[in-house]
């Protein structure tokens, strides 16, 4: 299983080549709109939400795991592509519930604990290397230029915030 937000046991990679950078984008959503986590520990994640949800960067943590769902219909569903060294892994279908501050995805309930602000120049680049993402899953070592600078640029976001 992949968690959108959180994936417990891997840590936040350095991109210098020394290991490997997971990254999980949502796909299947509208295309102006983007969400990107970086694992930072095991029970947190960095999060690029250009959503409905707002346009911010945010800290997440698990609080729960293998929490029942909510008894009512899922706030929304898609998948979540999951990306290693800039190669595609896997992809997960995802239910999520908004409980405002909390999210319960798949069986997990995480907390939003910081939120920044995430500015339109860096949520424009964002967004560009998202789509090269899901556009081009599984061709993406013709885009290994893009896959680098989009890591670099996450790891120099993530770094900037203290992680």
């Amino acid at each position: 299983m992949i968690p959108v937000r959180v994936v417990a046991g891997k840590n936040i990679r350095d991109v210098t080549g020394d290991e490997d950078m997971d990254i999980f984008i949502d796909d299947n959503m509208p295309r102006d709109w983007f969400f990107i986590s970086t694992p930072v520990s095991e029970t947190e994640s960095i999060s690029f939400d250009w959503t409905m949800k707002g346009h911010r960067i945010i800290l997440q943590r698990m609080i729960k795991s293998g929490e029942p769902a909510p008894e009512s219909k899922p706030t929304m569903e898609w998948d979540t592509l999951y990306i290693r060294d800039s190669k595609y892994i896997s992809k997960e279908h995802i239910q999520w519930y908004d409980l405002d501050k909390q999210d319960w995805v798949n069986g997990n309930l995480y907390e939003t604990v910081k939120e920044w602000l995430l500015d339109d120049n860096t949520a424009n680049e964002l967004l560009k290397y998202s789509l090269v993402v899901r556009d081009h899953k599984s061709e993406l070592e013709n885009y290994s230029r893009e896959m680098q600078e989009f890591e670099k640029l996450l790891n120099k976001l993530i770094r900037a915030l203290g992680y």
